[in-house]
């Protein structure tokens, strides 16, 4: 026996609902940082650095061992 697919909710006619409003912006944020705590961890056991950015703008390197490089605008270390 066939269901019929049920339309999408959405505030936005003609826009079906996204991911993130079905589920909810705080787990969304919730799954995201873990995900990419996750791929952080992942990438330190295999020896490999990071890349991240402090609040300030400035990007740095991090090292499995704790060492943070920083870059300059062009993406060399400073």
């Amino acid at each position: 026996m066939a269901t019929e697919a049920s339309e999408p909710v959405s505030d936005r006619p003609g826009i079906p609902e996204s991911l993130i409003d079905q589920i909810g912006q705080e787990r969304a944020q919730e799954l995201m940082a873990r995900a990419v705590r996750e791929a952080v961890e992942r990438q330190h056991a295999a020896g490999l650095a990071t890349a991240h950015g402090e609040g300030d703008g400035r990007v740095f390197l991090l090292y499995p061992d704790g060492t943070k490089v920083y870059l300059d605008e062009d993406g060399r270390p400073m």
